[in-house]
Parts: C-alpha cells; structure tokens; sequence
C-alpha cells in the first residue's frame, strides 16, 4: 500500500519491473510506462491528468477505482493491442463540475480498445446540468462488453443515460441529461 506519485511535467518515467498497484497510483502529468507485467488490483486508486501507458506490458488484471483528473481532469491510458481489461472489480467514477471536457468535467480516454466490466459512477458536485447536456466522458478506438452496473446523480427534474458512438473516431461514451422522472437505458449514436 502507500502511494506511487508521477509528477514530473516533461518526458516518459519508467516501471521496468513487474508491478502490482494495491494503493494510489497518481499519474499526475507526463508519462508512466510499464514495460513488464502489471496488476491494477480491487482497492487500488488511478488518478491525474497525465499518460498511463501500458502498451509495452502484460496487464493481468485491472480492477481497482479510475478518477480521471484531479477533480475534475483528463486522464490518458494507452492501453495493451488486445486493450484495457477493466475487470469486474472496476470502477469509473466521474465528476460533473460544468460544460468543458477535462477541465469542468472529468474525461478518460484510452487510446486503444477497451473490455468494459465493472461500474461506471457519475457524480455531481454543486454543478446542475441543463437538460439536453451531453459529456464526452470516455472515447476509445473500439469496445467490448458492457458496464456491469452504472449510477447517476440524483437530480430533480433530469434523468441521466448514456449513449455510445462506434465506427467514429475515436468512438466516445457520453452521459447525457433529459426531462424526466424515470431512469433511462443505455442508447447508440
């Protein structure tokens, strides 16, 4: 346990041994790149606005809880050719905090395919969305799978759904908002 912390601003570090994150991990900016087998394990933490890559490595299991950004922000994950593998520990929490990607409102971008699994968490601070707001808040280069479970705020007078894109690029899930008392299903753009 403890805290692995990337914060430097330029250039690439490196995690050339075989690696089992059970803490925070905090790509806070630049680059981190494991170049041997890696473990994202349940109870583990991923957070910043930097670049995780993992294309150069094994990832054996990728369960813990992903917070792009630092509240909110943009978090980079270049995954292995076969893609990120989000278990069925994994959970994607993002925060709604206003209109702009990545600065008001949290993003994850896996720049590759993504195994979806796990639960995907929306959240709103203080900030209430308009009805008819989309959020760009994940985009990838193709998907597999599905989010196991996924909650929405609770607010008066909008329901919260996603919608996915595909054969765009990059593909992207949005969360949008609409008038309504009742929850939605998941849509295709």
């Amino acid at each position: 346990l403890g805290t692995l912390r990337r914060s430097t601003t330029t250039g690439t570090a490196y995690l050339d041994w075989p690696t089992t994150v059970n803490g925070t991990l905090e790509v806070l900016t630049g680059t981190l790149q494991a170049r041997s087998s890696f473990a994202f394990a349940t109870g583990a933490i991923l957070d910043g606005s930097g670049i995780l890559a993992l294309s150069s490595a094994t990832v054996t299991a990728f369960d813990g809880t992903v917070n792009p950004g630092t509240s909110p922000g943009k978090l980079t994950i270049v995954p292995p050719a076969a893609g990120l593998p989000l278990g069925a520990g994994a959970s994607v929490n993002i925060e709604l905090a206003g209109t702009t990607r990545g600065t008001q409102y949290d993003a994850l971008d896996v720049s590759g395919p993504v195994v979806l699994n796990g639960t995907l968490t929306v959240s709103t601070s203080s900030f209430t969305p308009s009805a008819g707001a989309r959020f760009a808040v994940m985009t990838y280069t193709a998907r597999s799978g599905a989010f196991t479970s996924i909650t929405y705020p609770s607010v008066p007078g909008l329901q919260f759904d996603t919608a996915w894109t595909s054969g765009k690029t990059p593909d992207t899930l949005y969360v949008a908002t609409s008038l309504g008392l009742c929850g939605g299903t998941a849509n295709s753009l």
